[in-house]
């Protein structure tokens, strides 16, 4: 899969999902690596702030 591959694959996974924070996109590939991906990594970032946001958009972490 390349990078944009997996850009719209996520997008098309997770929709709206990925607009409902203020913090812009809630996913990234840097351009230093290979076009081509074959393994995906992930971390999560939930701080106070988020979570009040998500309680305020009634969302579900």
């Amino acid at each position: 899969m390349n990078t944009e591959q997996f850009t719209e694959l996520i997008e098309n996974l997770f929709g709206g999902l990925l607009n409902q924070f203020d913090y812009g996109k809630e996913f990234a590939h840097y351009s230093y690596g290979p076009d081509s991906i074959r393994r995906i990594g992930y971390a999560t970032n939930i701080n106070p702030e988020l979570i009040e946001q998500a309680a305020q958009k009634k969302l579900i972490l």
